[in-house]
């Protein structure tokens, strides 16, 4: 049998933990999709309580901030938006995705760009990173709520957090998960 992700995560993560009988939220962020489960560890397998998910939102959402940020300047700076041309956009893309995990472990980080003969060096903090990707970040809140509701609704209570996929490295996705479930999540799954 094949499972999708989250299950396959809060398996490894019972496999290792040794939770058998408790509930976890697996809040799973990748880089194509997102996806919320509640999850329940059983003596014989795992049971899938509740689950949410958007196929159209994923860490490349979170690239494409960075890769408009950068753009905006650079066209502000220099009269020419380097999503115009498809050098300079695959080149914007690449850095755009490395600025986005440099800026999981550091408050700054700057992107060189070369697009229309002039080269120029664009710095981008998190603190506007983040605030460019709050309706993002807002999106995963809302279908991570309505599985909370769920959950609630059927008075269940949760156990553990599990961040899961690469793009769960960003700060704001553990401050999300942690604010909305009050459970310090676990990683490295």
């Amino acid at each position: 049998h094949l499972i999708h992700e989250p299950p396959a995560a809060a398996v490894a993560f019972g496999v290792h933990a040794g939770s058998r009988g408790r509930r976890a939220v697996v809040y799973d962020l990748g880089g194509g999709t997102f996806d919320v489960s509640v999850v329940q560890f059983m003596p014989d397998g795992i049971d899938v309580l509740a689950t949410a998910g958007d196929h159209h939102l994923g860490g490349k959402n979170w690239d494409e901030v960075i890769m408009r940020l950068v753009a905006e300047e650079f066209e502000r700076r220099h009269g020419v938006d380097p999503r115009d041309d498809t050098i300079a956009l695959a080149d914007l893309r690449e850095r755009a995705e490395q600025a986005k995990r440099a800026l999981s472990r550091t408050e700054v980080t700057s992107l060189t760009l070369v697009c229309g003969g002039v080269a120029d060096r664009i710095e981008v903090s998190r603190d506007q990173f983040e605030a460019n990707a709050a309706p993002l970040l807002g999106r995963t809140e809302l279908l991570l709520g309505q599985v909370l509701a769920d959950i609630r609704a059927m008075g269940t209570a949760i156990d553990a957090t599990l961040l899961v996929g690469g793009s769960t490295r960003m700060p704001a996705c553990r401050r999300v998960l942690q604010s909305v479930t009050g459970l310090e999540p676990l990683s490295g799954v």
